[in-house]
């Protein structure tokens, strides 16, 4: 499902998110990232980084590096 809507809306309009400190009850932080990670394994550093970060920031408007 993670796939699909990353190729269906393109890295550009999709980020991915937790709500960890609930998450926490099912899942570890480390298994999480892992998970992250090998889902967006064989994008472009580009799209990675707006899965990552990339996207959130231009949506939120955060003037972060």
């Amino acid at each position: 499902m993670l796939r699909w809507c990353i190729e269906t809306s393109g890295p550009s309009r999709a980020m991915f998110e937790s709500n960890f400190s609930v998450d926490l009850q099912t899942t570890d932080y480390v298994v999480l990232w892992n998970v992250l990670k090998k889902v967006s394994a064989d994008l472009e550093l580009s799209e990675r980084a707006d899965l990552f970060a990339g996207t959130a920031r231009r949506a939120y408007r955060l003037g972060l590096p």
